[in-house]
């Protein structure tokens, strides 16, 4: 289903239930991993991304989308992992929440989805969407 402005919100299309995320475990990366389209050529590497992703499941995703698209896993310098957990981290609770929202959904959606998944008002949605799109802070734009 695409996702258009203007349609029936979310919650009026199938139920919407907010879950707060703990980190993954080896068997949850390992789920996820099996389960992911077209990941079955790095199913080997499992314990690896686990490693690099240390339970974080938007470093997981970038991880795998990375692989997915033809990179190598002893190619990536671990300190790009390091970097981007704290360049996330610089963020105020809200991006981070927007940003884990977005990694869970795995695929571009509306702004309306997005802060229905993350639970913010549209005003504090767009406060938090702000950070790491903003070119003043050096963000992922």
């Amino acid at each position: 289903m695409v996702w258009r402005a203007g349609w029936e919100t979310w919650s009026a299309v199938a139920p919407v239930q907010r879950v707060p995320l703990e980190a993954l475990s080896a068997d949850d990366t390992a789920k996820l991993v099996n389960l992911w389209p077209g990941a079955a050529g790095v199913a080997t590497d499992v314990s690896r991304l686990d490693l690099d992703a240390g339970g974080h499941p938007l470093l997981l995703t970038e991880r795998l989308r990375y692989l997915l698209e033809g990179g190598v896993v002893d190619q990536v310098a671990p300190g790009i992992h390091q970097s981007l957990h704290a360049r996330v981290m610089r963020f105020s609770q809200v991006a981070r929440d927007l940003a884990a929202a977005a990694a869970t959904l795995g695929r571009p959606v509306s702004f309306e989805m997005l802060c229905q998944v993350a639970d913010l008002g549209e005003r504090d949605a767009q406060s938090g969407l702000a950070e790491p799109l903003g070119a003043d802070r050096g963000g992922f734009s």
